[in-house]
């Protein structure tokens, strides 16, 4: 089946709240998907074996994500995967 022939077109997004997910978003807004936002809470590393921790899941992101989600009128959810 081609996805043009599909009449539920709903897609996960993984989002960072970075700009290549927010872009991904967007365009599949524009050409009629219906995107649902998904990020993931994870553990972050620190240390001095790591520059910095990691960008993708700080408290930060999470809520740029959401704002991304918000004013694009996509649902979004946070998924806590930490041990």
């Amino acid at each position: 089946m081609k996805i043009d022939e599909t009449t539920d077109k709903k897609v996960v997004v993984g989002m960072s709240g970075g700009v290549d997910s927010s872009i991904t978003m967007l365009l599949l807004k524009r050409q009629g998907w219906q995107p649902i936002g998904v990020s993931l809470k994870l553990e972050t590393w620190k240390g001095d074996k790591c520059k910095n921790e990691n960008a993708c899941c700080t408290e930060e992101s999470l809520k740029i994500a959401k704002e991304i989600c918000q004013k694009l009128g996509v649902k979004h959810y946070i998924y806590d995967v930490r041990k």
